[in-house]
């Protein structure tokens, strides 16, 4: 093998060292996140399509990032992913209805659902 094949390969083998690492850094990152499924209903347990979900931290680790609000789709599932582990205040919105509430619920890494029931207004 030539002196500048030789090179080439360590120079190879040490960026695959370096990015290895960092690779499985993000993917545990990624890992740790949560992903909120948020489905919406009636007061006569029919979903609500097309209603407006925000979410709200409520501790210093989930009031670092802040989220669109999002609707729900056809089956009322609101879907929010990349949430810190922590606590969120959840609101859902229709016309017709008053606010649905979830005050305080707690994000886990990986799928956490949760119903918000809209009251008659």
């Amino acid at each position: 093998m030539s002196v500048c094949l030789k090179r080439v390969a360590i120079r190879v083998f040490v960026l695959l060292l370096i990015l290895i690492p960092a690779t499985s850094r993000a993917q545990g990152t990624a890992a740790r996140q949560g992903k909120l499924l948020i489905t919406v209903l009636d007061p006569s347990n029919a979903v609500v399509q097309e209603a407006t979900v925000t979410i709200i931290g409520l501790e210093s680790s989930t009031q670092a990032a802040t989220y669109p609000p999002v609707k729900t789709g056809d089956k009322g599932v609101a879907s929010i992913e990349g949430l810190a582990p922590g606590r969120y205040s959840v609101r859902a919105e229709f016309p017709g209805f008053e606010t649905g509430l979830l005050r305080d619920i707690r994000v886990r890494a990986g799928d956490n659902k949760h119903v918000v029931i809209l009251p008659l207004a």
